[in-house]
């Protein structure tokens, strides 16, 4: 088990739980905690999207699939937007402030503690 503090939230009131920014990311927020869980994604939409979500630290990241284009997408991302944690599909349990992730090739469950 990974235990995380997460980043500075945002200033501007509490953001929505769940959120799929692009498709095949899911993004998950609760207090200050920010989860990005990508299982495809296309490089022109990740990072555009997770910025438009108001998105500046994600405190993990998962990635789910190894795929060429995930992971060109997920380079793009991280190349502008910073990640406290990266994971991948077989991470067990991380704790992310208010956020359970736990994580094992058969998917990811993300719960509010």
């Amino acid at each position: 088990m990974v235990l995380l503090q997460p980043a500075a939230g945002l200033a501007a009131g509490a953001p929505t739980w769940h959120t799929q920014p692009a498709p095949g990311a899911d993004l998950y927020r609760a207090g200050s905690a920010t989860v990005l869980v990508v299982d495809t994604a296309r490089p022109d939409q990740l990072l555009r999207a997770v910025h438009a979500a108001g998105v500046r630290t994600i405190d993990l990241l998962v990635m789910t699939k190894q795929s060429r284009t995930t992971s060109a997408a997920v380079a793009s991302l991280l190349a502008r937007i910073h990640a406290r944690h990266v994971a991948g599909a077989d991470a067990g349990e991380v704790i992310v402030g208010p956020i359970d992730v736990r994580i094992n090739p058969a998917g990811v469950v993300v719960a509010r503690r």
